[in-house]
């Protein structure tokens, strides 16, 4: 009997983290989905750091055809209990003219990898402009 009521507890369990991992994941494309709808002219800058054992953290940044950020947002944690803030710090900077010391915080490797990933995309839509 004791095994019965483990399984169904062990069953339980994995259930209720498929649910919640479900319900992260929609939050994450209604949020990134929403930022689209509200900067439709922009590039959107996407960048994650990953860690066993610290918080992961994931910023949405979105900068304007001239590489002024417009928005970004950052999700830090364990969880699935994160929840997006804004990140208004970094807001109304060039993304070539952002001071070392902004990009000195904990989520600093999210925040380089989504403006990397803006010039590129400036980059790409430049070339195919000369085309």
């Amino acid at each position: 009997m004791a095994e019965l009521r483990l399984a169904l507890l062990v069953v339980l369990l994995l259930v209720l983290n498929v649910i919640t991992s479900l319900r992260h994941s929609n939050y994450y494309k209604k949020t990134v989905n929403s930022i689209l709808k509200e900067n439709r002219a922009g590039f959107l800058g996407i960048g994650m750091t990953q860690s066993k054992f610290k918080a992961r953290s994931i910023v949405l940044m979105v900068a304007d055809p001239n590489g002024v950020i417009e928005e970004c947002q950052v999700m830090t944690g364990l969880t699935i209990f994160a929840k997006f803030k804004r990140y208004s710090e970094i807001e109304d900077y060039c993304i070539d003219t952002i001071p070392e010391h902004i990009l000195k915080v904990k989520h600093g490797e999210a925040l380089k990898q989504s403006i990397d990933f803006i010039k590129n995309e400036i980059e790409n839509k430049q070339t195919s402009e000369e085309r």
